[in-house]
């Protein structure tokens, strides 16, 4: 907040809001790119013929390397910075969400090996996983250095209502989605 405290209040509010703002927005394309899955699941398991077990392959892969990313991109952000980190985790699950997609369309399902797909998904969305983890620690500390001790509390507990009806909020937007859409919709991130 250095180069908004030697300005007017109102200055330091727009600055504070811009701030929130900015986090929710990212935080909002962090969740974008971590709940679809569960959302094509269904899909993909028709698709590829695979079981609840194989699928759950894809769902670990994302959890343990979540896991490990917690563990090593605090340590990142620290030393690259927090914008630095959040950015590169945003556009890394983002670019491990359109390669699922490319695999899921690149793969048909009578001549694509199921088990290699599956292989190549697991890959791809564990490697997602390590980007989701550097979403979240650095927001805590953009949002703790842009408040006030004092309003922390508030700002915060902002964000965690946020994270909190986000994936419902999603999981619907998702099932109008299908609707609109129609079951005949190809796209596999489409769930029926």
């Amino acid at each position: 907040m250095s180069g908004a405290s030697s300005g007017s209040s109102s200055d330091v509010r727009r600055w504070q809001r811009r701030v929130l703002a900015t986090v929710w927005i990212t935080y909002f394309v962090y969740y974008l790119c971590r709940y679809n899955m569960p959302m094509a699941k269904t899909r993909l398991c028709e698709r590829f013929g695979w079981d609840a077990p194989s699928v759950g392959i894809v769902f670990t892969a994302l959890t343990v390397m979540y896991a490990i990313g917690q563990f090593v991109n605090g340590q990142l952000a620290d030393r690259f910075g927090t914008r630095a980190i959040a950015s590169l985790g945003v556009v890394g699950s983002v670019a491990m969400n359109l390669a699922v997609f490319a695999v899921t369309l690149a793969a048909a399902p009578r001549t694509a090996e199921p088990a290699r797909v599956l292989v190549l998904i697991a890959v791809f969305w564990g490697a997602n996983g390590f980007f989701q983890a550097m979403g979240w620690s650095p927001m805590v500390r953009v949002m703790a250095h842009g408040y006030p001790a004092s309003q922390r509390g508030k700002i915060m507990g902002l964000m965690g209502g946020f994270v909190s009806w986000l994936p419902s909020f999603l999981d619907a937007q998702g099932g109008e989605l299908i609707w609109k859409a129609g079951p005949e919709t190809r796209a596999p991130s489409l769930k029926t």
